[in-house]
């Protein structure tokens, strides 16, 4: 890599928000901790969990900023598809785990544990190992907007139905960040990345007054 082909004020950017995110996800976990320790419900253990691997998915795009910044500082040459590539399966991986996570909190009394983890492994890695045999991202996109009608379709009629609204469109709100980089301008992507922020501080008010 070298300076030539590097925007630092898209990589500052990018690297600002995904700290902001991971924290804000981390936050979310920890708070919900005193919830979860007080009610013993196993479904807000599983809905915690979702957070947690948001988090990851966020540390991991965070790492490959690090990465990135390091390799056009040095004069080690690594393909920038690469590395893109490997970050892309990390947050897809994290992302789509996640959303089993917000899916299981609500079906965990149908479902063992154990086979919950080996479905969502079994099924996020088949689809994202297909994608350097040209399997379509726009494919992928819509399996994980079938997860996320699935997380309505078991919570309609709950209350809680309206913070899995908000962490839906954030994660739609992603997908299109992550996905359709070559098709998004810088300032379509800071605006996206504005509102995913304001969804994540809604979300966090609301669940802070449940906590209190």
């Amino acid at each position: 890599m070298n300076y030539q082909h590097f925007d630092l004020l898209r990589f500052g950017a990018e690297f600002a928000y995904s700290v902001v995110i991971i924290i804000m996800f981390l936050f979310i976990y920890l708070k919900t901790k005193g919830l979860f320790k007080i009610s013993k419900y196993r479904g807000i253990r599983y809905f915690r969990n979702a957070f947690l691997f948001l988090a990851l998915a966020y540390a991991s795009r965070l790492l490959y900023h690090s990465v990135k910044i390091m390799l056009v500082a040095s004069e080690y040459h690594v393909h920038g598809r690469v590395l893109s590539l490997i970050s892309l399966f990390l947050v897809s991986y994290f992302g789509s785990v996640a959303i089993g996570y917000l899916i299981y909190s609500s079906i965990w009394k149908k479902v063992e544990h154990w086979k919950f983890l080996v479905f969502i492994n079994l099924f996020v890695f088949m689809v994202i190992l297909l994608f350097p045999l040209g399997f379509s991202l726009l494919l992928f996109i819509v399996i994980q907007l079938g997860m996320i009608a699935a997380i309505f379709i078991v919570n309609r009629g709950k209350k809680i139905r309206y913070l899995y609204s908000l962490v839906s469109l954030f994660w739609i709100f992603n997908m299109i960040i992550l996905y359709s980089r070559s098709l998004l301008s810088f300032e379509a992507k800071l605006v996206l990345q504005v509102l995913s922020v304001v969804l994540l501080s809604c979300f966090i008010s609301k669940v802070s007054k449940w906590v209190k």
